[in-house]
């Protein structure tokens, strides 16, 4: 967008008008256009009424014709199929009614964002990353890592659009750690698998406060649930299309699936703790990547609950498993477990926390706020999960 100011149009009734009007005017960068005005809008903000198809081709016209740039919605009536249909025409964003001022003021900053020269020159919005999350055995906080991961991510001021999908094949816990009660999981939509689209794995997502999206897994291990590698890939190749961050927890799985998943990852993150089983199942799986040809480059070992009076010395560890510790995290089972019984982040219920920001620098520290752009403006998918 060459110019500095944002040209925003309201097509709403006299109330939401209104309502929009205020929060413009307190966010920088946007000016509203008078009706009157013949220059082109960079924003539509359009009411749906009683004449939808009518709307709906108004929308399909502007966007082919590139007459706006992007063109928000706004509804009293929330209708999973109408929005489905929005989003395929390449509708950015809905809001109910009444208006919710924040969400209005992160989808303004997202679309400023979205449209500012990159100094780069090279497109990163477009370039989704997954990040594996897995433990060289149970219980070394492999889900605690993934949660909080994606919690820091979700988080950020751009608000980027983020997934947390739960593969842990044996034990999902993701649902308690954020205190959610998902509708849907991987195992449900895997049955058809073939008729399996974005537009349908969007709208059965768990909606996080934190902004953050959900793909929980099954709640039984019945066999007709079970991912396989195809359907792990499937549903990877569909979620970057839609995200910009996918983190995928594993637990402690080594089967194909993880294997497949491991394949598309471009960080994997081994979570450890010092203890001698441990540090020798975590060589051996080092091993393993390397003759599978995984670039040790995109490996990052983590030790986890780290005291800083150990049985085993962090150089030892390092020493024992053949590669240096790419984080340390420190010990704090109290506030840990506070989090995990309450279904909080850890950056909510204790942000000052020595363990919350070593997980905010660990976040970091993998993917710099510096290099990471917008959301790719999914974020009125929430509404297709009502």
């Amino acid at each position: 967008m060459p110019k500095d100011t944002i040209l925003v149009s309201l097509s709403t009734d006299n109330t939401n008008t209104e309502t929009f009007k205020e929060i413009i005017r307190f966010t920088e960068g946007f000016d509203i256009l008078n009706p009157t005005d013949k220059r082109q809008p960079d924003l539509l903000i359009l009411e749906l009424g009683d004449k939808v198809e009518a709307q709906f081709a108004l929308i399909e016209s502007l966007l082919e014709k590139k007459a706006v740039g992007e063109i928000f919605l706004t509804s009293d009536k929330v209708d999973p199929g109408l929005l489905r249909r929005a989003m395929r025409l390449g509708v950015k964003e809905f809001f109910p009614q009444p208006i919710p001022v924040e969400e209005v003021k992160h989808a303004l900053e997202g679309f400023r964002l979205r449209h500012t020269p990159s100094t780069s020159g090279v497109d990163d919005e477009q370039s989704c990353k997954i990040l594996h999350v897995t433990g060289s055995k149970g219980g070394v906080g492999t889900t605690t890592a993934a949660v909080n991961l994606a919690v820091n991510l979700a988080k950020r001021k751009s608000r980027p659009s983020v997934v947390l999908v739960d593969m842990n094949f044996v034990s999902g816990e993701i649902p308690v750690f954020l205190d959610i009660h998902p509708k849907y999981h991987w195992g449900k939509i895997s049955r058809n698998i073939d008729r399996l689209d974005n537009t349908f794995l969007a709208s059965v997502m768990t909606k996080h406060s934190s902004g953050l999206d959900v793909l929980a897994s099954p709640h039984s291990l019945s066999g007709n649930e079970r991912a396989t590698p195809e359907i792990a890939r499937h549903i990877l190749m569909l979620l970057k299309e839609i995200y910009r961050f996918i983190v995928v927890d594993t637990g402690h799985s080594t089967d194909e699936t993880s294997l497949a998943i491991l394949e598309m990852a471009d960080h994997l993150l081994l979570l450890c703790i010092l203890s001698l089983p441990c540090l020798a199942n975590t060589r051996k799986l080092l091993q393993s990547y390397k003759e599978l040809g995984y670039p040790k480059e995109h490996i990052n070992v983590i030790a986890n609950r780290c005291l800083k009076k150990s049985d085993i010395a962090l150089k030892d560890a390092e020493e024992a498993i053949g590669q240096d510790f790419f984080f340390v995290l420190p010990n704090d089972y109290y506030t840990t477990m506070t989090a995990i019984n309450l279904g909080k982040p850890l950056i909510d219920l204790a942000p000052k926390a020595e363990i919350s920001n070593a997980l905010k620098r660990l976040t970091d520290s993998l993917i710099p706020p510096d290099k990471q752009k917008a959301s790719k403006g999914r974020q009125f998918l929430r509404f297709l999960k009502r």
